[in-house]
């Protein structure tokens, strides 16, 4: 029984539950984005190092058919710096005839991360980080956060 004959609740939501529903979509949003971050961060440094690799193989393939690294035939050319399609990192080589050593670099939004940093790797197969918190081992393998 209502205390108040003939007032009839109207349909509706009371500002204490309005007030309760934004603050748990705040919570919500501000648990979200963090972790977005992170795991877009995570998903281009994958990137960063796929293409360190397929630039690598490219690179040892024209070692084995041609005996040089900078030979005018390897179809390899980033030195001028290549950016990627997410617009994430920036690759670069430095080429030898008997070496190379090739590095990402991370530009726009990704320029951000301080756990890895710059990527490199050179024709032994050394995998390398720079200006970053992390090990290269740990940035390698996927642990950073």
């Amino acid at each position: 029984m209502s205390s108040h004959p003939g007032c009839a609740r109207s349909p509706g939501f009371t500002l204490k539950e309005l007030v309760v529903a934004v603050l748990v979509l705040g919570i919500l949003v501000a648990v979200a984005i963090p972790a977005y971050r992170t795991y877009s961060m995570r998903v281009n440094r994958l990137d960063a190092m796929r293409d360190l690799r397929g630039f690598s193989q490219q690179l040892d393939s024209c070692f084995a058919r041609t005996g040089s690294y900078a030979d005018a035939t390897c179809p390899v050319d980033v030195g001028g710096g290549l950016t990627n399609l997410e617009q994430t990192y920036e690759t670069n080589a430095a080429v030898q005839s008997n070496g190379y050593t090739l590095s990402a670099t991370p530009i726009n939004e990704q320029a951000d991360d301080v756990a890895c940093g710059t990527f490199t790797l050179d024709e032994s197969g050394r995998q390398g980080v720079s200006g970053g918190r992390l090990s290269a081992q740990e940035c390698w393998q996927g642990q950073a956060e």
